[in-house]
């Protein structure tokens, strides 16, 4: 005896020309509020605690990859969280993602225009000097190009 399915086929349909309005910068929001992957730093804290908590258990060769992954969800995109003040509504961001080494005292960041991955090796305090020193840190994303490869050394290939 065969039952029949109780689900029901939903079809959508949509134009490629159909224009979708933008959200106004000077319109108040909060992006997602009330949808459970919202832009509000405690659904952000959330968030972070259950992607952490979800996550498999890592070597120490993965866990910068893991840790970055981790913090890269709950980032937030400009636009995507507005925050009304008087006469004005600021565009909150993630400008950077940060995260520090505490045995090897290396700092690893990004910022919100390079996405490529810069680390800061502070070493021996002792040896650091008086006198006050700059790092470059912002700058443009670049991409590297794709390379053609069918054979890889043992370790190479991480997928």
């Amino acid at each position: 005896m065969s039952q029949k399915s109780s689900r029901v086929k939903r079809s959508y349909t949509y134009s490629n020309d159909e224009p979708v309005d933008q959200i106004a910068l000077d319109e108040p929001t909060s992006g997602l509020v009330g949808i459970p992957a919202d832009y509000k730093p405690e659904s952000r804290f959330l968030r972070a605690a259950f992607s952490k908590l979800l996550s498999v258990d890592v070597n120490d060769d993965d866990a910068l990859n893991q840790i970055f992954q981790l913090l890269t969800s709950v980032n937030t995109p400009k636009g995507s969280l507005r925050i009304n003040q008087p006469n004005e509504t600021l565009v909150a961001w993630t400008q950077y993602t940060a995260g520090y080494d505490i045995k090897k005292k290396i700092l690893y960041a990004f910022t919100y225009d390079n996405q490529n991955l810069r680390s800061l090796e502070y070493g021996d305090p002792n040896e650091w000097g008086d006198n006050i020193r700059y790092f470059s840190f912002i700058s443009k994303q670049t991409a590297e190009p794709f390379v053609e490869k069918n054979e890889w050394e043992n370790g190479e290939n991480t997928i």
